[in-house]
């Protein structure tokens, strides 16, 4: 967790714009006392300065939301394609099963799909997630049944490892 990430962001966005107008103030100030010193040193290349400094500024500021965002994006992105691939193996192993926790095995990947579908409404988030852990361990109660029933099975040891 980033500093940054422990305050609102609101408090973020007054320090950055406190932080730019005190880097303006103190620019203004120095470009004042050398415009003192020697009037023309800064004949003209203030006003050039400083904009191309804002767009500068802007263009990172601009780089790095885009690239925060991306980044959130894909790692999302990944972790939902590796949860449907997990389900669809899953669904594909538990034919290994003997055929009444093989049917069992199917309707609970079948209610477990629906209700991570439902998880995406997030007034009903909390519901779908508790809903989905107990499919989960209702999945393992099944798995823990046939492990008892055949131990040296390697089909599966395959279904363990999808679920």
């Amino acid at each position: 967790m980033s500093i940054l990430d422990r305050f609102p962001i609101w408090v973020v966005y007054l320090l950055t714009v406190s932080l730019v107008l005190l880097v303006s103030e103190i620019g203004f100030r120095v470009g004042a006392r050398v415009r003192r010193w020697d009037p023309a040193a800064l004949k003209g290349s203030m006003l050039t300065a400083v904009v191309g400094s804002l767009l500068g500024l802007l263009a990172f500021l601009l780089a790095v939301s885009v690239g925060i965002s991306l980044d959130q994006f894909n790692t999302r992105r990944q972790l939902v394609a590796a949860e449907a691939n997990a389900i669809g193996t899953s669904y594909l192993r538990a034919g290994f099963l003997d055929e009444p926790d093989k049917t069992a095995a199917r309707e609970l990947l079948h209610e477990y799909v629906d209700w991570r579908l439902v998880a995406l409404e997030a007034e009903k988030r909390d519901e779908a997630i508790r809903r989905s852990e107990v499919i989960h361990n209702q999945l393992w109660s099944v798995i823990e049944q046939q492990a008892s029933e055949h131990p040296d099975s390697v089909m599966l040891g395959l279904y363990v490892d999808a679920v």
